[in-house]
């Protein structure tokens, strides 16, 4: 319903910076939207956590502009308290597990949990 998305919007991303708990940085090529990444901070038994929620890229971008990407993420994070960095890579097709071997062997992300899901 459009006014819970409304009010989803308005708490997330138009917000006090200290509140702010949604960071979502984009690339573009002229007018086009060719890559996306949405990070939040989330709190689990006290600690935050910083947690690459959604990542997508349209065509490859350079290696040191995604390590420089994942430093300022790297950094806004730790200004608000996060202690570990997380994404959420692996999915079931071949572009999932691609995209898992980058971030092991771009910034350094070891592999920690398995999650597994079941159909309800």
């Amino acid at each position: 319903k459009a006014p819970e998305l409304q009010q989803a919007i308005m708490e997330h991303f138009v917000t006090s910076s200290e509140r702010c708990m949604v960071r979502v940085i984009v690339a573009t090529q002229g007018d086009e939207l060719v890559g996306h990444l949405v990070v939040s901070l989330d709190t689990w038994c006290g600690k935050i956590i910083a947690t690459i929620v959604q990542y997508e890229m349209d065509l490859a971008f350079p290696v040191q502009m995604l390590r420089d990407t994942l430093d300022q993420i790297a950094w806004w994070a730790r200004g608000k308290g996060a202690s570990v960095l997380r994404v959420l890579a692996i999915h079931n097709d071949q572009r999932g597990y691609a995209r898992a071997r980058l971030f092991r062997a771009l910034y350094g992300f070891e592999p920690r949990r398995v999650m597994l899901d079941k159909a309800l």
